[in-house]
C-alpha cells in the first residue's frame, strides 16, 4: 500500500489495523449472522442468536449499520436477542422498520428499570411503530442524546 499524509498501513509483516478493537469484536457477530442465515435457509430452521452488546467499541455509524444487519438477519429467519445500550444500534433497527425492510411486529423491545422503593427489576415493553417511532417509551429509554441536544440548544 502507498504511504500518504493521512494514514500508513504496513502489510509486510502480515498484520494491519483494520479498525481497532471494535472491528475485531464485530467480526464474529457478522460471521455468526452470515452462517446462521445460510443454515436457516438450507435447513428450514429458525436459529436463535444471543448478542450481548454487539456494538461495543464501534463507531456510531458502524453501530447503526450493525443494527440494520441484524434486522436483515431477522428477515433471513434468525431470531436475534440483543442486549444493547446503544441508541445508534437501536436506530438502525428502527430505520429498517421505517424503510419497510422489517415489519414492526418483528421487533420486541424492553426497558429494564429499578425503582428506589423495590429491588425488583421492571420490564416495560416499548413498541416500535411502522414509521420507526416509539410508542410509550419510558423516561430513560434511549433519550439521553435528545436531552443533551436540548440542553446544548438552551431549551
Amino acid at each position: 500500500m502507498k504511504k500518504n499524509d493521512k494514514e500508513q498501513v504496513s502489510l509486510a509483516d502480515g498484520t494491519a489495523n483494520l479498525g481497532g478493537a471494535g472491528f475485531s469484536q464485530a467480526l464474529p457477530v457478522v460471521t455468526a449472522l452470515l452462517l446462521l442465515g445460510g443454515a436457516a435457509e438450507a435447513e428450514k430452521v429458525s436459529p436463535v442468536l444471543l448478542l450481548e452488546n454487539p456494538d461495543s467499541r464501534l463507531h456510531p455509524k458502524a453501530q447503526t449499520q450493525l443494527g440494520l444487519l441484524v434486522a436483515r438477519a431477522v428477515l433471513a429467519g434468525i431470531q436475534c436477542v440483543v442486549e444493547t445500550y446503544s441508541d445508534h444500534f437501536f436506530d438502525g433497527v428502527r430505520m429498517a422498520v421505517a424503510s419497510h425492510l422489517l415489519s414492526s411486529d418483528k421487533v420486541l423491545a424492553y426497558f429494564f428499570s429499578q425503582s428506589e422503593e423495590s429491588p425488583l427489576t421492571t420490564l416495560t415493553p416499548v413498541e416500535v411503530r411502522a414509521d420507526g417511532g416509539l410508542e410509550a417509551a419510558p423516561d430513560g429509554f434511549f433519550d439521553q442524546s435528545i436531552k443533551n441536544a436540548f440542553k446544548l440548544a438552551g431549551m
